[in-house]
């Protein structure tokens, strides 16, 4: 595993690219050159991170935990004024910008007008490809191709995949494309969609990293069910003799604020079939990397402590003892250039920092989580950790301390202190102290350090705001100054 080249280091959590607004590409979110404007910022303002939510394809769905493959990027985030213009092009960008014109709150994502803006622009574009280009298969990961054949698969059914007809229930891509000419044609289109995203992504990481940043990118613990991964991988998973969810996704510890939590994803064999699992997430990271060389274990106490599983049928719980730190041994051997994170921030969370420690894995600190001492003495926090403010999950820090009482905020402050500090000023030294404190990592949220007090997302609750937030302001409007002498204090400049 790569070290930290530099000791005390600072990071932004944008939570997704969907948030970034910028005057030079504004076409309703979610675009890659959003992450241009904001390499400059950031390597300006002294923060080596940029830390998102996964981007894998999560079709219409707004949430980056509910991708349809890891092995695929979301059309949402193409960079519109880097592909091939033409005619028919730029009527569908004038057809898009005039729709969108229209729209009243623009602070809030038309995340499905733009996933098929995104889509109509490839479409486009791959029409005048395939003209004169064919697309060469071998040019693809084989989990990559499952992706794209479970795409057209799902544009032709509209249905789960353990609905679809039976010859299309195991997926022999080899055998589906040869036999039908509209997947295959299907197929193709979503594997050149792959190919032009992943040449964005890396031309924007590559020009990141020569700024001096780099992207944290979330590696979720579990895929959907009716997901490429499940489709493509079902002897990993527990499902029933149809193909359905025997078990899925959860949560359920009774000192956890959020409570009991059903995510609904799909679970994998962690102990039955324990190799595989890991040979198919070591996959995974893979095709991350080729992006991103700092990657966040999402969920990590589920991989080294206890997982939920619950009945699909019945919704009860059971929690099964996880794999212990084989993950781990095994991550940081086949990927000596990755550096890794474990999102461990939960009340349950002592039985991992002895793996943590032994592989020298970063894991994670939020005063938030103010009722365990180790997360509200920001002053003992260990030099190995990514100290933060708040993250997707969390309201911001501003509201937080708002519903601090004077006894909690002497957690943090003197009683007099306590006692004084508005919820603005409070923030503010929280912030102080997360970046002055000995973390290799300090991060903030662009939500925290604009003062959008609005909550990204929710765990447990369904609403149509999650997920959908876009800054109110553009990147070019926010000032950067009062954070970046917090960094220069804090010895994180560079």
């Amino acid at each position: 595993m790569i070290e930290l080249k530099y000791k005390r280091q600072a990071l932004l959590d944008i939570h997704s690219p969907l948030y970034l607004k910028s005057k030079s590409h504004d076409l309703g979110a979610g675009d890659i050159d959003d992450l241009y404007v904001l390499s400059d910022i950031c390597a300006q303002s002294s923060f080596r991170f940029i830390q998102m939510t996964p981007i894998h394809d999560s079709s219409l769905n707004p949430s980056p935990y509910m991708g349809i493959s890891s092995f695929s990027l979301n059309p949402i985030h193409l960079s519109v004024s880097k592909i091939p213009r033409s005619d028919k092009v730029d009527k569908v960008i004038a057809k898009w910008k005039q729709k969108h014109s229209l729209r009243k709150n623009k602070s809030i994502v038309d995340y499905k007008g733009i996933y098929r803006f995104k889509l109509k622009i490839l479409e486009t574009i791959f029409e005048d490809f395939k003209k004169r280009n064919s697309v060469d298969y071998e040019k693809f990961d084989p989990q990559t191709i499952n992706y794209a054949v479970f795409r057209a698969l799902k544009n032709k059914y509209e249905l789960r995949w353990n609905n679809w007809p039976s010859k299309y229930k195991i997926a022999d891509y080899q055998k589906i494309i040869s036999s039908d000419d509209e997947i295959k044609e299907k197929t193709e289109f979503f594997l050149f969609c792959q190919e032009v995203l992943l040449a964005q992504w890396k031309e924007v990481a590559k020009y990141a990293k020569s700024k001096g940043v780099f992207f944290v990118i979330d590696k979720p613990i579990y895929p959907i069910h009716d997901s490429a991964d499940v489709w493509a991988n079902q002897d990993i998973f527990y499902l029933n003799e149809d193909g359905s969810a025997k078990y899925v996704s959860g949560c359920d510890n009774p000192k956890d604020p959020f409570g009991k939590q059903i995510w609904d994803q799909a679970v994998y064999k962690f102990r039955e079939k324990k190799e595989d699992v890991i040979d198919y997430i070591e996959k995974s990271i893979a095709f991350e990397a080729q992006i991103s060389t700092v990657i966040r274990l999402d969920h990590a106490i589920a991989l080294v402590w206890k997982y939920y599983v619950i009945d699909a049928q019945t919704k009860e719980g059971r929690h099964i003892e996880a794999i212990c730190d084989d993950l781990f041994k095994r991550l940081i051997k086949k990927f000596p250039d990755v550096l890794f994170i474990a999102e461990d921030v939960g009340f349950i969370s002592k039985l991992i920092d002895r793996p943590l420690e032994k592989y020298n894995l970063p894991g994670m600190r939020s005063p938030q989580w103010h009722s365990r001492k180790k997360y509200r003495e920001i002053d003992e926090y260990p030099e190995n950790c990514l100290a933060f403010t708040s993250n997707h999950d969390m309201t911001t820090l501003k509201q937080w301390c708002k519903s601090l009482n004077v006894n909690e905020k002497e957690y943090f402050f003197s009683r007099k202190e306590a006692k004084r500090f508005k919820s603005d000023e409070c923030a503010q030294k929280i912030i102080e102290k997360i970046f002055h404190s000995k973390a290799s990592m300090a991060g903030i949220s662009l939500r925290d350090l604009i003062g959008d007090d609005r909550r990204f997302n929710k765990p447990g609750i369904k609403n149509l705001k999650n997920w959908k937030l876009r800054m109110t302001k553009y990147l070019e409007e926010v000032d950067f100054s009062q954070i970046k002498e917090i960094i220069k204090s804090s010895g994180r400049f560079f």
